[in-house]
């Protein structure tokens, strides 16, 4: 069986970039970018305490596929593919957060509520985090999915919790990763299952700290698509 082709759908980049989160230090050794996904390599000693999030250059944060996978002074974080409307961006920026910054005891969860009824429901604004919003535009029910369009006030608020719940109180959540559908706003798409009813209610969880977790560290890197 030939690799020629899968080869041609495959990016390496070897960055070698050094970073630090305060004094814990880490090395970007490799990303490798895929159809299917993406992984990036890190050298450190840190691997119990440092974790990373990947965004591309619009800010469009990429789902975790997994987790990390540490041993050996090395970890390997494994992420989504890059997005259809961006699949080969200028550069790529690695997010490094340490778990130790932030207190659990500091975190509480708001609840924000909006009833569908219709398309004369929408559109209709929720309160996010950080001073930010979501605005549900639209709902489509197919015949096997129930889809929610959406559009985030700032990437803070790009991928909310968002679950929708029946008369019953039955809660459905998204049954894949939200698919960016704009290059030039943070406007979304999510499919939940098929529901019983065309009636519901929006429930948005959002996550608030009473003592903020430390900024990441963001570190920016190059990708030469040629």
């Amino acid at each position: 069986m030939s690799l020629d082709k899968t080869k041609l759908l495959i990016k390496n980049v070897r960055p070698k970039i050094a970073g630090a989160y305060e004094d814990k230090k880490f090395m970007i050794d490799q990303i490798t970018f895929t159809p299917v996904g993406t992984q990036v390599v890190i050298e450190t000693d840190y691997s119990e305490s440092l974790y990373y999030f990947l965004e591309d250059d619009l800010e469009t944060r990429l789902p975790s596929a997994g987790g990390g996978m540490g041993g050996g002074g090395e970890d390997r974080s494994n992420f989504a593919p890059l997005s259809e409307i961006n699949p080969k961006p200028p550069y790529v920026t690695l997010l490094v957060h340490d778990s130790t910054s932030v207190q659990s005891n500091t975190l509480h969860q708001r609840e924000e509520y909006a009833d569908y009824h219709g398309p004369g429901s929408l559109p209709v604004t929720l309160k996010g985090a950080r001073g930010g919003t979501i605005t549900i535009t639209d709902v489509q029910f197919l015949e096997d999915s129930t889809v929610v369009y959406y559009e985030a006030s700032d990437a803070a608020n790009q991928k909310p919790f968002l679950i929708l719940e029946n008369s019953s109180g039955k809660g459905f959540v998204s049954a894949q990763n939200a698919v960016r559908l704009s290059r030039d706003s943070f406007a979304y798409k999510l499919q939940y299952p098929k529901l019983p009813s065309d009636r519901f209610t929006f429930q948005l969880i959002v996550n608030e700290y009473s003592q903020e977790p430390k900024e990441p560290v963001k570190i920016k890197i190059p990708i030469d698509w040629e």
